[in-house]
């Protein structure tokens, strides 16, 4: 299921419990496909109509599906900069979009200004994606020095949330059955036995030593 060829999306990782193995997935490039908590941009990364990458389509393709309008509100200009899909150099000015000295109309419909304002307004990459989504950590000395070590850059793409955002997906329906697309789901466990049934939360006294965390929400 999925096909075996080279590993290049990766995935997506949410989790109660955010363990040492998914350092070890991080740093091995494996857990690094982004999401993004913006339904609309999550849809067309889903549909493949943009990519990471900002570039000219990137643009007129929120135009086409009327995320912004031709003519750009402020509030259309701080989506776009939230987002990374201008740059942080653009200001926004009663008479139009500022870079440095120029100014420029807010009309995209006009295209030549269209052309100026990809040519000097947009940014490089998208911005605020997560690879990592986690209620709380445990782990190893080790595990805590590597995320002391991380670059804020990369701290950046791991989120601490709720716990009901990661394990429900009626926290929202529509973003989070967005961003989770061919989901893998593993289990922590204590003790394998040699039939292959494994031991998660509770020992065979019926003592139990964890708690279900997001199994029932699964089933």
């Amino acid at each position: 299921y999925g096909g075996v060829d080279a590993f290049d999306k990766g995935l997506y990782g949410s989790s109660e419990m955010f363990v040492n193995g998914f350092m070890h997935l991080i740093k091995s490039g494996i857990v690094k496909r982004k999401v993004y908590d913006d339904l609309d941009l999550q849809r067309l990364i889903n549909e493949g109509k943009i990519g990471e990458t900002v570039s000219p389509s990137t643009l007129e393709c929120l135009l086409n599906e009327s995320i912004i309008s031709h003519q750009l509100t402020h509030s259309d200009f701080i989506y776009l900069q939230r987002w990374g899909i201008f740059s942080d150099a653009v200001q926004w000015a009663e008479d139009g979009l500022k870079i440095g000295e120029t100014t420029l109309s807010i009309n995209l419909l006009e295209q030549a200004n269209f052309a100026s304002v990809c040519e000097l307004c947009l940014g490089d990459n998208l911005k605020g994606g997560i690879y990592m989504h986690g209620g709380f950590y445990l782990g190893p000395q080790d595990f805590y020095q590597a995320l002391r070590d991380m670059s804020r850059e990369e701290n950046e793409k791991i989120c601490m949330s709720s716990v009901g955002h990661i394990n429900q997906l009626d926290y929202n329906h529509p973003l989070l059955s967005a961003q989770r697309k061919h989901a893998r789901f593993i289990n922590t466990g204590m003790m394998v036995t040699l039939s292959g049934a494994v031991v998660s939360d509770g020992l065979e006294n019926g003592t139990v030593v964890s708690g279900v965390g997001g199994q029932y929400n699964f089933v």
